[in-house]
């Protein structure tokens, strides 16, 4: 009996042996090919690191220097820091300043007593300024109890169409302009790609099923049999010409961030500095009786009319020009002809400057008079000379170049992975279309 089991145990070990070295035969193809699979995906991470990096390489540079490429990001990252740096300092200048008046020596030399300040003729601010005087004068019951409530009614109701059709036109350029302008600037591009790089098999495709050539293979022979069309499209991309493209989109920029600023310094003045008061009762000083033009200032507001003006006037004003700041340069970067450049960037004002449009447009001479009469406390009573007095507002001017640098180099989706394989070509093909002047006589 133990003989028995002595050889069934014998047995079983030598199977099990034999299926062991059976697996590990089999095993090692696996393991083989699970560690060749982990070096092939770490490969694969290094590679789309290196590619992540060349493309930034490519994308900072109009003749694809890595060198210059480098020298770029260089500088975007010193620009970031320095704007950083600017915004860390003036925030710590304007708290540890003297916030108290008696730190302030007023009668120096360069010490500036500042006067309550006016609001820009627009919608938003109208509605701000006769809000304001229509609940103070709710709330006092001074007057007429039915004109304020009216008044205040149809300034809302203005308010709301306002916004409302701002909002719609954003809406429509975004669903019915630019996609139109998008397609029409990649399918130029890519009729571009393949011929210049020899067809498919010297190109890759992207996400949105482009193609996308190899440096390596780039032929700017082959772009005198490039079909006309073609070039008349693909010469008038935006990227063929950065100068101009930059310029262009500066422009468009400064025009939004000038718009930025006015909402966010509007709304630290009179949410963050103006005092927060019981009752709108408070909220205005008047000039004596008499005086013509007599001034009406807002000096205190409640926490919920300031709420009331952060969510219904300074919220959409801010995030409606941010979001037409970005549309306008896609808009303008897929614009495939010169002459419709320039053109789109003033069409593109037009959204921006639309409630001054519909203030002007709507309001009577009363409410306009009414807008100009009211004043608001200033941020600081006295101001004396500094350099953030004088050159605060460059952080603005440094934020529209930083943006224009990371819109076209880094965030814009128009023609992802451009090559940046256009100017050289184009430039003599753009000279010999310009119009000569006839010397002949004829």
């Amino acid at each position: 009996m133990s003989l028995l089991q002595t050889s069934l145990t014998i047995g079983a070990s030598v199977t099990k042996v034999e299926a062991t070295h059976k697996a590990e035969h089999h095993a090692k193809p696996v393991f083989s090919k699970q560690r060749k699979g982990r070096r092939q995906s770490k490969n694969k991470d290094q590679h789309k690191a290196h590619t992540s990096l060349a493309h930034v390489s490519l994308l900072t540079s109009a003749h694809g220097s890595r060198e210059e490429a480098q020298s770029h990001a260089i500088f975007f990252l010193f620009v970031a820091m320095l704007v950083m740096l600017l915004v860390g300092l003036y925030t710590y200048l304007r708290q540890d300043g003297p916030p108290a008046r008696e730190e302030v020596d007023e009668n120096a030399a360069d010490m500036e007593v500042r006067r309550p300040g006016g609001f820009d003729e627009d919608v938003y601010m109208m509605a701000i300024a006769l809000g304001t005087r229509d609940w103070h004068s709710a709330t006092k019951a001074t007057g007429s109890k039915t004109l304020p409530l009216v008044r205040g009614g149809y300034v809302v109701t203005l308010l709301l169409v306002c916004i409302s059709i701002q909002m719609f036109l954003l809406y429509c350029t975004k669903v019915y302009v630019t996609p139109q302008a998008v397609a029409s600037i990649r399918e130029s591009y890519d009729a571009y790609e393949l011929h210049m790089y020899g067809g498919e098999a010297h190109t890759r495709v992207l996400y949105t099923g482009k193609h996308r050539g190899f440096p390596q293979y780039f032929q700017p022979e082959l772009f005198e049999t490039l079909d006309d069309d073609v070039k008349g499209e693909v010469c008038q991309i935006p990227f063929s010409q950065l100068k101009f493209l930059v310029l262009v989109l500066l422009i468009w920029t400064m025009t939004c961030v000038c718009q930025i600023n006015s909402c966010v310094t509007y709304a630290y003045t009179l949410l963050y500095c103006l005092p927060t008061i019981s009752s709108m009762a408070d909220s205005i000083v008047h000039e004596p009786k008499g005086k013509p033009r007599r001034k009406h200032t807002i000096v205190g507001l409640t926490m919920a009319a300031k709420l009331s003006f952060l969510f219904v006037i300074f919220v959409p004003w801010f995030f409606s020009t941010c979001f037409l700041c970005w549309l306008g340069c896609r808009w303008l970067a897929a614009t495939n002809s010169f002459g419709d450049f320039v053109a789109n960037a003033m069409a593109l004002e037009f959204i921006l400057q639309f409630k001054s449009l519909l203030y002007f447009a709507v309001t009577s001479e009363r409410t306009k008079r009414d807008v100009q009469t009211t004043r608001h406390l200033p941020p600081t009573k006295f101001e004396g000379a500094s350099f953030m007095a004088y050159f605060n507002t460059l952080l603005w001017g440094m934020l529209s170049i930083s943006w224009v640098y990371m819109y076209i180099f880094h965030l814009q989706h128009v023609l992802p992975d451009y090559m940046w394989d256009v100017h050289e070509p184009c430039t003599p093909f753009l000279a010999d279309k310009l119009a000569k002047p006839d010397l002949s006589g004829q």
